[in-house]
């Protein structure tokens, strides 16, 4: 009397018959090139687009060989999961180095200041979908200041304009200091309080075009005294 089979022993001798099928079908490898594909993650769709089948076919077969399972479900989601955040990974530090591109490019730039996302897009190659999905993990930047300052020269825009702001420099020649773009004093007052800089108020600015214009005092001197605060601010 011929002895019962376990589970495990006839889903054994599917995986043989269906790799013994499958090779003769698709040609010597083929079953062991789709588990491989199967095993680092790839869709259905991948491994049915591959071999010209169906992927309900993919699927149904690799359920009746008992190679997709609750287990290997979980495992290859892991993997989609982590190959997206590679992904992601990949597509910022190339935008990035698109903006730094774009910093002094003027054909990524309207004639409002505003940066041509779409030609973003399509040098990152994305559809419209992951694009979208892209940008709200990775917002783009402000304006023209932004990309100037953080990607052109390297540095923070907030701490760097604030430092320079607070040493006493100029509104005006802080703009023209930005090599390479021409922003206007008023573009740049702008952005500058939408990253929360406090500006100075008006009294403030003259003290600091008088002590500017006047000449080094002498030893032992005193210093002028501050003049009274002004309501308002001033571009300087």
């Amino acid at each position: 009397m011929r002895a019962q089979q376990s589970p495990e022993e006839k889903a054994a001798r599917r995986r043989a018959r269906t790799k013994i099928n499958f090779d003769r079908k698709h040609g010597e490898g083929s079953w062991d090139r789709l588990l491989e594909m199967y095993r680092t993650g790839q869709s259905f769709q991948e491994i049915a687009s591959c071999f010209e089948v169906s992927h309900q076919a993919i699927r149904e077969m690799l359920i009746r060989t008992q190679v997709h399972t609750a287990e290997s479900t979980l495992r290859r989601r892991r993997i989609r999961q982590e190959s997206r955040r590679m992904d992601e990974r990949e597509l910022e530090e190339r935008m990035n180095a698109i903006l730094r591109q774009a910093a002094y490019d003027d054909a990524y730039w309207s004639r409002r200041g505003q940066l041509s996302l779409e030609m973003v897009r399509k040098e990152l190659g994305l559809s419209a979908g992951r694009w979208y999905k892209f940008i709200k993990k990775y917002p783009p930047p402000y304006g023209r200041v932004e990309v100037v300052v953080r990607y052109g020269m390297g540095h923070d825009p907030k701490t760097y304009l604030q430092g320079l702001y607070e040493n006493g420099m100029p509104i005006a020649d802080i703009a023209a200091s930005l090599d390479g773009v021409g922003v206007s004093p008023t573009t740049l007052h702008r952005y500058m309080r939408h990253l929360g800089i406090p500006m100075r108020t008006i009294s403030e600015a003259r003290l600091i075009r008088r002590h500017r214009k006047s000449p080094p005092a002498s030893p032992g001197s005193e210093p002028a005294a501050l003049a009274g605060p002004e309501t308002g601010t001033d571009h300087d």
